[in-house]
């Protein structure tokens, strides 16, 4: 019995379908106590279906600072790729409700909670990465979509690398060279010293 992805393509956001089924794949496989982390959230696109397909006893922990947002950002389509539907436009736009140039922190999580929905053991950290005053668990997947920058990826890298089990994945979202050299070099320098 093939399992069917689910995807909400109606949230903002840059990640294609065929990367979004093959997360959601690789999640729907972890054993049921599997820990999975998320790091970089934004509006949730990937959230949906890194929480919506995990085996339900599974934990997803997603970190990100759920920061001010600029609304120009999105409104320019600097953070999504035009698929999602109206609807959701027209929702973010009533959080910029303090200020109509920006969705304030508190809001942005607001927001990304409801694009999200409810997901069994979901642990949310409102940080930013490498989260250090706390215990970590091993992890089983590790899907990296925060900071492109070189020294942020290099540091997030040190730190997360070493809690993933030997067997499991450390997913990097765009290594691309022309759009993200800093995060290119990053990858490359950690993996030629480890």
């Amino acid at each position: 019995m093939v399992m069917e992805i689910k995807i909400n393509s109606n949230i903002p956001g840059w990640d294609n379908p065929i990367i979004l089924s093959h997360l959601g794949k690789l999640v729907s496989e972890l054993s049921p106590d599997a820990n999975i982390l998320e790091i970089g959230a934004l509006f949730g696109r990937t959230s949906y279906v890194l929480g919506h397909n995990k085996p339900a006893t599974a934990t997803l922990t997603t970190i990100d600072p759920w920061m001010t947002y600029f609304y120009a950002h999105f409104v320019n389509t600097t953070i999504h790729d035009n698929k999602c539907s109206q609807e959701s436009i027209d929702l973010i736009s009533r959080y910029t409700k303090h200020n109509p140039e920006r969705i304030e922190g508190d809001d942005f999580l607001a927001l990304w909670k409801i694009f999200v929905g409810e997901v069994p053991n979901h642990v949310i950290v409102r940080e930013y990465s490498p989260v250090r005053n706390r215990e970590w668990p091993m992890f089983d997947l590790i899907y990296h979509d925060g900071p492109h920058d070189g020294d942020d990826v290099y540091n997030d890298l040190s730190f997360w690398f070493p809690k993933l089990k030997a067997t499991s994945s450390f997913i990097l979202d765009d290594y691309h060279r022309i759009q993200f050299p800093g995060l290119c070099e990053a990858v490359d320098r950690f993996v030629l010293e480890n």
